[in-house]
């Protein structure tokens, strides 16, 4: 049985896999599919933007990881995921309490609920 392939272009199929890829830890190739969804589309999907920071946070590229969160807000300041991840960067630094934590993280929970 064959693996299906991807197409250069098809940058929602990047996406998926550079979210899977991440989800097994596997963040090299994470951050290789984000990318390569990135220049399958004409703009940057917010998807892309918040997953290739979180590849590369997991990888340890915290700053690096922000700057794509940054860039996730500057297009869409209300995207749930581009609220909620800088806040568990700055929580897993040290930077942020409990309390303002879980507020945080209580909100786009919320914003994500009334999404759908």
């Amino acid at each position: 049985m064959t693996r299906p392939s991807v197409g250069p272009e098809d940058a929602d199929a990047h996406i998926s896999l550079a979210r899977r890829f991440g989800t097994l830890g596997e963040l090299d190739k994470a951050v290789t599919f984000c990318q390569r969804g990135a220049f399958a589309c004409a703009g940057l999907p917010l998807s892309a933007l918040t997953n290739l920071g979180n590849a590369l946070k997991g990888q340890g590229k915290r700053g690096d990881g922000r700057c794509y969160y940054r860039k996730a807000l500057a297009a869409k300041p209300d995207f749930p995921d581009a609220l909620v991840n800088p806040v568990n960067l700055l929580h897993e630094r040290g930077e942020l309490d409990e309390r303002s934590h879980a507020v945080s993280t209580s909100l786009s929970l919320m914003q994500r609920f009334e999404a759908h």
